[in-house]
């Protein structure tokens, strides 16, 4: 009786009709080629919190809120409010809470004591035009573009998204091809040689390469479960010249998302895989137990992003 109970229970679940996908955030890192209908709204809060390094304490929530609009059914835009709060004690390789390279703490900041601030990144603009629907097509594609600019930073990402949907559009398959082109303003070092460039403010450029996957199936009407997998690749120059490759490292982690008629919610957590490489020396010790903790880069990451259509 309790064997086909749970066949009848498991049949009616893959029977069932699934919901329409469209605007549906169902990954944490991964965009869909899907965009909202034409005059469809929507609000989305993000939250990412940012756990783990070599040692001490580290705990960066990046915060985003977005309004998103459906201009035609093929192109979407959004304007982001970015915003974080971090507190961060002796986290560097040598115990000391040290600032500079995007891990949030300035240069300027006392290495020897704790940090904790809240502060305003950047508003930016997104873009993303369908070019054709995987709902029509073995593979469906579009293109992404964000520029940010902020009092210390400014920013363009884009890249090409990839989607294609099997089992009645149950089981959705994607890959992101990313970059992004930074610049960010350091405070300086006062402790540095006067001659040094790190004694004075300064801006620094670099670049990112970031390759996404995930897979998603709807196992009931309004879930989805899934995993995805991404790949960051970090520049010290505007260009992506191999020369210029300061690291490299794997991360992956499993996905839940919830839609319902006005409202949604999608929880994602990566783990960065022990697999990272190095190619400047002079961070060699950003590397520990196989990781990279440099950056922002962190052991764990959680993100959880809630929404509401109009």
């Amino acid at each position: 009786m309790v064997n086909r109970f749970s066949v009848l229970i498991l049949c009616a679940v893959l029977a069932a009709p699934p919901l329409a996908w469209a605007g549906e955030p169902i990954f944490g890192y991964s965009y869909l080629t899907d965009t909202l209908p034409a005059g469809r709204s929507e609000f989305e809060q993000w939250g990412t919190l940012h756990t783990g390094k070599q040692q001490g304490h580290f705990r960066l929530l990046r915060l985003r809120s977005a309004y998103e609009y459906g201009v035609t059914d093929a192109l979407q835009i959004a304007g982001y409010a970015n915003y974080y709060h971090l507190s961060a004690n002796g986290h560097s390789a040598n115990g000391l809470t040290e600032g500079g390279f995007e891990n949030f703490v300035p240069e300027d900041h006392d290495p020897n004591s704790p940090y904790q601030a809240t502060k305003l990144e950047s508003f930016s603009l997104e873009a993303i035009y369908r070019l054709w629907s995987p709902y029509k097509y073995p593979v469906g594609a579009g293109l992404y573009l964000e520029p940010a600019w902020g009092p210390e930073n400014r920013t363009l990402e884009g890249g090409l998204l990839l989607q294609s949907n099997f089992i009645d559009d149950r089981l959705v398959l994607v890959a992101n091809l990313r970059f992004e082109l930074e610049k960010r303003r350091f405070a300086g070092k006062p402790a540095a040689d006067p001659a040094d460039e790190e004694f004075n403010r300064r801006w620094v450029e670099e670049a990112e390469l970031l390759y996404t996957f995930g897979i998603a199936y709807r196992f009931a009407p309004g879930w989805s479960a899934g995993f995805e997998a991404r790949r960051e690749a970090e520049y010290h120059e505007l260009n992506f010249h191999r020369s210029n490759l300061d690291f490299t490292f794997w991360s992956r982690g499993p996905t839940l998302h919830y839609s319902a008629k006005d409202w949604f919610v999608t929880v994602a957590y990566q783990r960065q895989l022990a697999n990272a490489r190095v190619y400047n020396s002079e961070i060699d010790d950003w590397l520990y137990q196989g990781r990279i903790y440099g950056d922002e880069a962190t052991k764990n990451e959680l993100r959880v992003k809630l929404g509401m259509y109009f």
